[in-house]
């Protein structure tokens, strides 16, 4: 529309939005994960969804290599294209560096309509750009002074 006031931004809806997007990119997730195993049954049925109990430990399914090593995987969903940008918290990064090649970014797209998805392995160096987008503040030890009202 026009008019030069400024959008009303529907966070509710918006938030609702996107945990909509991160079930579906989890959920697709875990169908390729199945995929990726179907002639391993026996790592199959170890496949775990851990996000679903714990979203705080740096990412979302643990799975594992056709030959038995563990992988652990962060979905990273979208209903755009696999190239929209995304966001990846200093906890997954942190997670990324401990389990080394065993953490996989499963970047999953298209996810309304024709699914499609990416593996990105650790190290991201030379395959992603980091773009520092969020910064978490916090008060010096010296609180700025209260104004005198």
């Amino acid at each position: 529309g026009k008019g030069g006031g400024a959008k009303k931004v529907n966070y509710k809806q918006k938030a609702d939005a996107n945990d909509t997007v991160g079930a579906l990119g989890e959920d697709f997730a875990l169908a390729y994960e199945q995929w990726r195993l179907r002639d391993h049954p026996e790592l199959l049925k170890k496949i775990k969804h851990v996000s679903k109990e714990d979203d705080t430990l740096g990412y979302d399914i643990e799975s594992f290599e056709l030959d038995g090593t563990p992988r652990f995987v962060e979905v990273k969903g979208t209903l755009g294209p696999l190239e929209t940008r995304f966001f990846i918290s200093a906890a997954e990064l942190a997670c990324a560096e401990v389990k080394g090649d065993q953490y996989v970014l499963l970047r999953a797209a298209h996810l309304a309509d024709n699914p499609k998805c990416c593996e990105i392995r650790y190290p991201f160096t030379g395959k992603l750009d980091f773009t520092a987008a969020t910064y978490s503040v916090g008060f010096t030890a010296e609180l700025p002074a209260e104004p005198n009202i």
